[in-house]
């Protein structure tokens, strides 16, 4: 059943929603209340003269009866039977069956929608808490410091709760050592309890340095309008370090690792101004002999630009111009993340090792040879994306010394990206589903794990 035979459900339910009686509305447009109720449940297709009197007589307009508001509602029951929710129920259903959904039950189909985001939501909030729990150095070293106390406190407290005929000097020094310790494990209890309750909105927890530059980046929406180049000019000296006077800090560490992040992003502003990539991109996305995919390295030789800068530049479009939403994964040649740029549908934990599997650690052991991918995270309706990664020197080798590469991955949410040929990869072990996994490294925290790759 298409959208428009679903014309005759949007009239009964506006018809409904004025309040109308159905004998009174057929009466107001010169048919019978029986012809009428063989329109209002989709027996008889209805056009011309006739639409328009009703559209009249319910005040709306006559695209609102015919095609309505359903396409998004489709769309968005389509994600929600695709999920994991709906494979476990055994629930199946076509496009012709979620198109009558959101036709006759259109307040039931929001829904159903509005759960199925509100699932998704709740699963990233999960991961990413998990992530936390299992990585994160503060915690670790708090409960650590927790523990080692109260066993401190306990030893102290058995010596002296054996001993009746103690030294008075040995009795009153493991009495000050309980209350040092006592006290130690007050203040560490009420930090970790501070730090646990701040938590709550996982990506205002800054535990390093890392940490608070990416929340840097986030709020600034990854793009810096002082830095874009100006007709292929420089951005001004010294708008860098008022970026990072302006960010406001924790640490001298994290404004380091903000500079080397701006001074790349004002680098390559200069090689490859917006405007460019911009013009560059829409000629090359329109199709030349037939192409309709982004491929950065037919857009590098275009622009004749580097291939890991234009993957960076593609990364930093606005959302208002982007063809579609794109992130961006920077890691170093031990194959530490030390940038991310995320993209919904695609986890980039913030500490720990991300998953082997990703295309950039294969680029890493080719340098210099670009790789691309189809890949699909793990997890309930991770849609599938195109990878594009290339491994390239940031440090030139000599005869007395290695060369030192990093490794530049896009991760583009193209919604031509086809499921069949989708590589599926994890966020990272510690929050990855899957119970049996060449690469591994550590078990998961999931109680419910899926069968392997």
């Amino acid at each position: 059943m298409n959208m428009r035979s679903l014309t005759g459900s949007r009239v009964r339910e506006r018809r409904m929603s004025l309040g109308l009686r159905q004998g009174d509305l057929a009466k107001s447009i010169g048919i019978s209340a029986s012809y009428l109720n063989l329109i209002e449940h989709n027996r008889r297709r209805i056009a011309g003269k006739l639409l328009t009197e009703l559209a009249r007589a319910l005040s709306v307009e006559v695209t609102a009866l015919t095609d309505g508001a359903e396409a998004s509602k489709v769309a968005a029951l389509q994600g929600a039977a695709a999920s994991a929710e709906a494979a476990q129920l055994g629930v199946s259903l076509d496009t012709e069956q979620l198109e009558e959904i959101a036709g006759r039950f259109p307040t039931w189909a929001d829904l159903i929608a509005q759960q199925h985001q509100k699932i998704r939501s709740l699963n990233h909030i999960v991961d990413t808490l998990s992530d936390r729990l299992a990585h994160d150095p503060f915690l670790s070293t708090s409960l650590h410091d927790v523990i080692t106390t109260v066993t401190s406190i306990r030893s102290s407290s058995s010596i002296l709760s054996k001993e009746d005929e103690l030294d008075p000097e040995w009795r009153k020094r493991f009495e000050r050592n309980i209350f040092n310790d006592s006290r130690r494990l007050a203040e560490s209890a009420q930090s970790l309890a501070n730090y646990l309750d701040g938590a709550a909105d996982a990506s205002a927890t800054l535990g390093s340095p890392q940490e608070e530059v990416d929340r840097v980046l986030e709020d600034r929406g990854f793009s810096f309008e002082a830095l874009e180049a100006l007709e292929g000019a420089a951005a001004p000296q010294g708008v860098v370090t008022s970026l990072i006077d302006e960010a406001n800090l924790r640490s001298p560490q994290a404004a380091g690792l903000l500079r080397v992040v701006l001074q790349r992003y004002q680098q390559d502003a200069g090689l490859l101004p917006m405007s460019t990539l911009l013009k560059a991109l829409d000629a090359d996305i329109a199709g030349e002999a037939g192409q309709t995919q982004l491929n950065p390295v037919r857009l590098a030789a275009r622009l004749q630009m580097s291939v890991e800068v234009v993957l960076r530049r593609l990364a930093h479009i606005p959302e208002d111009k982007a063809p579609f939403p794109m992130g961006l994964v920077i890691c170093d040649a031990s194959g530490t993340l030390i940038y991310r740029k995320p993209v919904a549908g695609f986890d980039v934990p913030r500490v720990g090792a991300p998953c082997a599997l990703w295309p950039m650690f294969r680029a890493l052991n080719q340098p210099m040879q670009p790789l691309r991918a189809v890949v699909q995270q793990v997890g309930a309706s991770r849609p599938a994306m195109r990878a594009f990664a290339v491994s390239t020197p940031v440090v030139m080798g000599d005869f007395d010394r290695p060369a030192i590469y990093e490794a530049t991955m896009l991760i583009a949410a193209d919604t031509t990206a086809p499921p069949s040929e989708a590589e599926k990869v994890g966020p990272s072990c510690r929050i990855c589903s899957v119970s049996e996994c060449a690469v591994r490294r550590e078990p998961s925290v999931l109680a419910d794990t899926i069968s392997a790759f």
